[in-house]
């Protein structure tokens, strides 16, 4: 790296959407959950997201669940351990 080169700062925050379902419409992926990407979970976790939306629309359309509830309740799981895992690592670093 030269002199010349600026030093750029970016964030890296982690985030979900408090409501990620409403009337026709539901968020996936990135647009619901973004994990911070020093935690490679940035392609694994949303296909989950996906996966579960994709599960929750299907069951929905056959009348077998609630899709607001389910896929908040299922996108809340992956977000919450997420958040535990990245706490355990994070704590690891003691400078």
């Amino acid at each position: 790296m030269n002199n010349k080169t600026p030093f750029r700062v970016y964030s890296s925050l982690s985030f979900q959407l408090k409501k990620t379902t409403g009337k026709n419409w539901i968020a996936v992926g990135d647009a619901a959950i973004y994990f911070d990407p020093r935690t490679s979970q940035g392609v694994h976790k949303p296909l989950l997201t996906g996966i579960a939306a994709a599960k929750s629309i299907i069951d929905t359309f056959k009348g077998l669940s609630d899709l607001p509830f389910l896929y908040a309740e299922q996108r809340n799981k992956y977000f919450n351990a997420y958040l535990t895992t990245r706490q355990f690592f994070y704590k690891q670093e003691k400078r």
